[in-house]
This record gives C-alpha cells, sequence and structure tokens, in this order.
C-alpha cells in the first residue's frame, strides 16, 4: 500500500484550496475540514501527533490478474502493515516515519508462501515479499499550503476518499531488465477511503483517531513474476485499520516478520530519503547478486 504517494498527492495542487485562509490553531479548532489545519487532522487520523506513539496501518487484500478481454482472475492473497510515527519540527511541520511489509498468500491453504506457480508463464516464481524502508513524508506546517482535503460527512460518519494517478520512469528500464520491466514508465494508481467516526475527528484531544479503510489498485505485473511487458497487469482489492501495537497484528504475519524482517516492527526514528518500492528494492536486489556485494542498505539521507 503505497501511503507515501497518498501523502505528496493530498499536498499537491491537485487538491489546493482556493477558499481564503483560516488562521485558527488547531486545538481551538474542533472543524478538522480547516484547510490551515489539514495536516495536522490528517495525521491524526492516519497515525498519532504523539511522537512517542507508534501505530499500524493493517490490511489484508486479494491480488487478482487483468488480462484484456478476460474477467478478473484471482491470484493471491496480500497481507501486511505499515507502521508509524509522527515527528514535529521546530518550524511547525510535520515528518511521517514509516516503513512497510506486506506477505503474499496462498489463495487456498492462507499460507504465506515463498515460491508462486505462475498460470501465465508455467514458470515457478521466487516470490518477493513488500519490505520497504523507508516510507516517509513531509507535510507542511499550521498555515502554510493550507490544502484543503475532501473530507465528507454523513451522519456521524466521516470519510475521506483520495484517488492517487501515478505516472513516472520505471526503476527497472526494459533494456536491462526485459523479463521484470513493464516498460520505461511506471503507471499505476491507488485508491484510498478512510472512515471514522465524526465525533473522534471533532475532538482535539484526541492525539490519534481510529478508522477503518478500503484500498484499491492497480499496477503492473510485479517484477518477480517475470512477465515483461505481456499485456495486462494486477488489481488489488483490500480493506485494513489501525492498530495500537505489533501484538494486535495476526499471529503468522508477527511471526514472519520477527524471523524475517525484525527492524519493521518498530518505526523508524529519523527522516532519511529516498523512499524504497518493491522495484527500487528489486533493482538493488538483481545488482548486488549480478556484482557480488551486498544489496545497499536502506536510505540514509538526511534533508
Amino acid at each position: 500500500m503505497r501511503l507515501s504517494k497518498l501523502f505528496r498527492y493530498i499536498t499537491s495542487a491537485a487538491i489546493i484550496s482556493s477558499a481564503s485562509a483560516v488562521t485558527a490553531s488547531f486545538a481551538a479548532t474542533p472543524d478538522f475540514r480547516n484547510p490551515a489545519d489539514s495536516s495536522a487532522a490528517f495525521l491524526r487520523l492516519r497515525c498519532s501527533l504523539d511522537p512517542h506513539d507508534q501505530k499500524y496501518s493493517a490490511w489484508t487484500a486479494t491480488v487478482y490478474a487483468q488480462v484484456p478481454g478476460q474477467k478478473l482472475k484471482p491470484l493471491l492473497g496480500f497481507e501486511g502493515y505499515n507502521v508509524c510515527r509522527v515527528v514535529k519540527e521546530a518550524d511547525g511541520s510535520y515528518k511521517l516515519l514509516t516503513r512497510e511489509v506486506s506477505y503474499y498468500r496462498d489463495l487456498k491453504t492462507g499460507k504465506i508462501i515463498e515460491q508462486w506457480d505462475n498460470p501465465y508463464t508455467g514458470k515457478t516464481d521466487d516470490v518477493m515479499h513488500v519490505h520497504n524502508d523507508p516510507v516517509n513524508s513531509a507535510m507542511p506546517a499550521h498555515g502554510s499550503g493550507k490544502y484543503a482535503l475532501p473530507w465528507v460527512v454523513m451522519g456521524d460518519e466521516v470519510m475521506l476518499l483520495v484517488d492517487v494517478p501515478l505516472e513516472y520512469p520505471n526503476e527497472l528500464s526494459p533494456a536491462k531488465f526485459p523479463e521484470e520491466s513493464s516498460g520505461d514508465h511506471y503507471i499505476a494508481s491507488e485508491h484510498f477511503g478512510f472512515f471514522a467516526k465524526l465525533a473522534d475527528m471533532k475532538n482535539p484531544k484526541l492525539q490519534s483517531v481510529p478508522y477503518v479503510n478500503s484500498w484499491f489498485r492497480t499496477g503492473p505485473w510485479l517484477p518477480w513474476m517475470k512477465m515483461g511487458q505481456r499485456p495486462g497487469g494486477l488489481v488489488y482489492s483490500g480493506e485494513g485499520r489501525k492498530l495500537d501495537s505489533f501484538a494486535e497484528l495476526p499471529a503468522e504475519v508477527q511471526a514472519y516478520t520477527r524471523k524475517h524482517f525484525p527492524k519493521f516492527i518498530d518505526a523508524p526514528t529519523e527522516f532519511v530519503s529516498p523512499n524504497e518500492t518493491t522495484w527500487s528494492v528489486y533493482r538493488d536486489m538483481k545488482n548486488a547478486q549480478a556484482t557480488g556485494t551486498p544489496a545497499n542498505p536502506p536510505a540514509t539521507t538526511k534533508p
């Protein structure tokens, strides 16, 4: 779930408010729709404004194949989480520090898998689970930017629905990675729906607001599937919620993380860049294998 793309998108010109600025502070203004307080309002929902508190955005989804002229075909289960913490800077801006893992499951057994029988190529692929670190975001201070989020209030419920179209140069060039690359450009989309109680969002005493969410994604074949530029791609359909602790995650997710990705139990403590994606992690892994050198460690460039 590419949450870092969501944060960059919601602060972009795509939804910048043309309304006049409202300058009251968040604590004095329980209306979370105040454009001047969008960062704080969103971070209360997404994570927590308490820098000593970390939250877990957990999800479960089904991955479908979308082939032109055919109905969607369920391929894999997909379950994981993003662990986050928020740091407020001296200038009033925020840093959202996160990392995320997500594991592919067999749809029949429900078990996390290490290999997958590809129904389109007839080959058995080694599965590369999602393990992206960092997945960080910066958000502006109170009163700066004044971007309006598309909140929808229905009765005693609040919805935040955001669609994120994506297009940028592919980390895996088709010339160097003909089996893994979908083309010169990475083209995908992410669609988020966050749902919370109106009373919670209007309560300025809450540093963190509970939510449940929906998530929908379209994207290319995964690099480890080695489908190249074969027509079609993947559709992800899932749901999730905010959790207060690692212990609330499914037992198998906890055990697999402790064994294979123990640092993903906790959120990062400092902001570094650039962010990682499945495509960049795969590229670094393959380059390391080709040169016989260890893969690059997570990014360490500070702003």
